[in-house]
């Protein structure tokens, strides 16, 4: 469970993919904070979201091998 921080969730989603050198197909993304302006800089909130890498499952693995005795 990593954070990852941007001034958009894209810009924050990006960042944690390169850094963790992932791409969406093996990530798992949650966002834990949209992005808030603020008036004038006061309140300004920046995005968080969690990348979780998610483990690969081969269809070998997982299927039954038939015929085999």
């Amino acid at each position: 469970m990593t954070i990852f921080k941007g001034a958009t969730v894209e810009a924050a989603i990006e960042a944690g993919l390169s850094t963790l050198q992932l791409n969406r197909d093996h990530a798992q993304i949650s966002v834990e904070v949209q992005p808030r302006r603020g008036f004038l800089g006061i309140g300004k909130r920046l995005a968080e979201v969690n990348i979780t890498k998610v483990a690969k499952s081969t269809e070998k693995s997982n299927t039954v091998k038939k015929g085999i005795k």
